[in-house]
């Protein structure tokens, strides 16, 4: 197999010595999508995800050469920009982009998260990204901090951030321009982006407002959405369709942000593809034991419930059901055997799945759960075999939303026990079937562990299955 093309971006921005923001972030974030990233340093940082105490840009012609190179060298014909460090190396950018004719992606910074300066004169640059750079410009990624800045319109409110985006776009030439929701009424519980478009006009970006480090906030996002958007261009995504992927993106890089360092929290743009591959090694660990389950359906017949058997891995980090796999449909009885009803897929298993991430909550070795009916000899057998159990009371548990059982007995279990069990049983509600549930590390070993309490249920008892 010979080498593949590659779509290309050539990001100019910072270099962050903490990896948490500017060049590295960018390199992830389009890496991510399979897009090759050019790095070009425009501006050297002393910082970490404190913040910065130091930033020189690099002399201009240092920057124009590095352009220069890259982008004769792979015929790049998209651009993204972050800091640029001095109103001369802004000039220099939009001189490789007017040569070039190259897509170009702004993220309009001039400050660290923190607030701390990474260029020489805020003003001159603020009026330089207006009347230079901003106007050849496919989109523009503001905060709302700079939305008002460059507009003059205060973009604290959803209303006022579409001012600012049309702003932009009308006025200063962008053909798009997305002021990011992270600060801009920041008491709800939904982020905002408020996006508005030459072709489309206005429309909002919206997600769950996150807050995984909680006061100590979060360090990258806007590189990571800004990258994400020009790597989306390079793949041949229309603006929009561009932004809608990006919002994915940084969404999932928010969700598994990384609790390093001593200030705000680093996101995660490479999460988007760990978590595809974290569900599809769950999906194969649940095939793997759910065919195990059906190799022993002759021990298992006599412990089927009459919903079926399931089990459910989750991914690390999972929340959802749809961040873990189980089987659509379940495991059931078609004679004298088990069967597959369906395929391992993501939310395919619920119950099971909250049920696995309440106990991952409190456990992070526990990854999977897995169900069999209730049996007094199923929880003698978990007995002899060592296993820590506990019995849940059914009539205890406090009338609540829908959805919330699993994570109720998970909690008595803990409060009661001081530790997640591996076994937690019921007998039985009003409407409710009594149940035994198998906690473990991965799917495989539950479906192991369900087999071995059959097998010694079945033995002190001669349990076999009859038609």
């Amino acid at each position: 197999m010979g080498a593949i093309r590659s779509p290309i971006v050539v990001a100019v921005g910072g270099l962050d010595p903490s990896g948490g923001a500017g060049l590295a972030a960018d390199i992830l974030a389009a890496s991510s999508l399979g897009v090759h990233v050019a790095p070009v340093a425009a501006v050297l940082t002393v910082q970490d995800t404190g913040g910065s105490v130091y930033a020189r840009p690099v002399e201009p012609w240092v920057l124009g050469s590095q352009l220069e190179r890259v982008m004769s060298d792979f015929g790049a014909r998209v651009i993204k920009t972050g800091v640029l460090g001095s109103v001369s190396n802004l000039l220099v950018v939009a001189e490789a982009v007017r040569s070039t004719g190259a897509v170009l992606v702004v993220d309009t910074v001039w400050e660290t998260g923190s607030g701390d300066p990474l260029v020489e004169d805020v003003e001159a640059y603020v009026a330089a990204l207006r009347s230079r750079l901003i106007p050849l410009a496919e989109v523009v990624t503001l905060n709302a901090t700079e939305a008002s800045k460059i507009t003059g319109i205060n973009a604290g409110s959803r209303v006022e951030a579409v001012r600012a985006a049309r702003f932009v776009v009308e006025r200063l030439g962008a053909r798009m321009a997305i002021v990011k929701g992270g600060h801009v009424e920041p008491w709800g519980s939904v982020v905002y982006d408020a996006v508005y478009d030459a072709d489309r006009g206005e429309f909002f970006l919206e997600h769950p407002r996150l807050s995984p480090c909680g006061e100590r906030g979060l360090h990258g996002t806007g590189c990571t959405f800004a990258a994400s958007i020009a790597a989306g261009l390079a793949l041949g995504l229309s603006r929009v369709e561009a932004a809608r992927l990006a919002e994915s993106i940084v969404y999932e890089a928010i969700r598994f942000a990384k609790n390093i360092g001593r200030g705000r929290c680093p996101v995660s743009p490479l999460a988007y593809v760990y978590r595809s591959a974290s569900l599809l090694d769950a999906m194969a660990g649940v095939r793997r034991a759910a065919e195990y389950l059906v190799e022993n359906s002759d021990v298992l017949l006599g412990y089927v419930p009459e919903v079926g058997i399931n089990i459910a891995e989750i991914i690390p980090g999972a929340d959802s059901a749809e961040d873990a796999a189980g089987i659509v449909g379940r495991v059931v009885r078609a004679g004298r055997r088990l069967v597959m009803a369906g395929c391992p897929w993501p939310g395919g298993s619920s119950h099971m799945a909250r049920l696995a991430i309440a106990a991952h909550r409190l456990d992070s070795s526990i990854r999977a759960a897995g169900n069999l009916v209730y049996r007094e000899e199923l929880v003698r057998a978990a007995r002899v075999l060592g296993l820590s159990v506990f019995r849940a009371r059914r009539e205890e548990e406090p009338s609540s939303r829908e959805g919330s059982t699993m994570q109720w007995l998970v909690r008595r279990a803990y409060e009661e026990l001081g530790m997640v069990p591996r076994v937690i049983y019921d007998t039985g509600a009003p409407g409710k079937e009594a149940m035994v549930r198998v906690l473990g590390s991965s799917a495989l070993e539950v479906a192991g562990l369900m087999v071995r309490l059959a097998l010694v249920a079945g033995r002190a008892t001669r349990n076999t299955y009859k038609d």
